[in-house]
């Protein structure tokens, strides 16, 4: 079965990078566009980080919407011609394979039919062990996630932006856009923009150094193809349904521990991005000149 997130993602870290150093911003908003249509939940929050951030970034956000309206309705005229009822087919598409025991029901029946180790990585495919009632275990997952990512919107329109700020601002919504809503491990690729904040806390001495290269290693190890199948091996038998608490915890842990890994890379880089705005204010009020990598080195 194939999938387009190898080619949605590749062309939303292409964009970010173009963005970020000015260069060839026409192509990168075009490019954006093209991975908003081919998978929306995996460019959206990217796409709205460059909507938030500043005038200069909004444009380019807003030519990148442009050319995605134009795309969709160019892919949406034609296909309604061919198969004028396409809409209908996709939505019994989707409910078809979210039903109950089919590849894309995050319960262990579910991950028992598709044959794949832990192939959803949102917090759905942990809330359902503990609870398998679709109302619970998605509210679940949107009221934990949702103060996480309002905090981060709060965050992007109050502090400054610098290189130092977009990279941690992007570090920090890559694992947390792909825990609210379904997403496979070929979703995670886009971990990729997790890479240069992770250098930048690598250059500053201390703790953070180490806590961030530990997190985002585990981050990318936990949806790569390889772990994900050896994690099959070494957890089938635990995969099995029990009604005591601490065997369901047991399952979370050792057979579905990408999302928490991803909550965590979220928490760590959220906080971090924060501090910019501590130190910024500590900065003013000290009439410290600031630079791109000042606000992490500030004491």
């Amino acid at each position: 079965m194939g999938n387009v997130a190898g080619i949605a993602v590749s062309l939303c870290v292409i964009a970010v990078a173009c963005f970020l150093r000015n260069k060839f911003t026409a192509i990168a908003s075009l490019l954006l566009g093209v991975s908003l249509v081919l998978k929306p939940h995996d460019a959206g929050f990217i796409w709205l980080y460059f909507l938030l951030v500043g005038p200069v970034m909004r444009r380019r956000a807003l030519h990148t919407l442009t050319f995605t309206a134009a795309l969709a309705l160019i892919a949406a005229a034609w296909i309604t011609f061919p198969s004028p009822h396409w809409i209908q087919e996709l939505h019994k598409n989707h409910v078809l394979v979210a039903a109950p025991g089919s590849t894309s029901d995050p319960s262990l029946s579910g991950t028992s039919s598709s044959g794949v180790a832990n192939p959803l990585i949102n917090l759905q495919a942990v809330f359902v062990i503990l609870s398998e009632n679709s109302s619970i275990y998605n509210a679940a997952s949107f009221l934990l996630t949702a103060p996480l990512i309002l905090v981060w919107v709060w965050a992007v329109r109050r502090i400054p932006a610098s290189p130092s700020s977009h990279l941690l601002a992007l570090s920090s919504i890559a694992p947390l856009a792909l825990l609210p809503v379904y997403h496979r491990s070929y979703d995670g690729t886009l971990l990729l923009l997790t890479i240069p904040g992770c250098a930048l806390l690598w250059s500053v001495p201390g703790v953070r150094r180490w806590i961030a290269i530990l997190l985002t290693l585990l981050g990318l190890l936990s949806v790569g193809d390889i772990p994900l199948a050896l994690l099959l091996g070494s957890t089938q038998r635990f995969i099995v349904a029990s009604p005591t608490i601490g065997k369901k915890l047991l399952i979370i842990i050792t057979s579905r521990p990408t999302p928490l890994i991803l909550l965590a890379m979220g928490c760590f880089y959220l906080w971090c991005y924060l501090r910019l705005m501590v130190n910024h204010r500590i900065s003013e009020k000290r009439d410290i000149t600031s630079d791109p990598v000042a606000p992490l080195t500030t004491r």
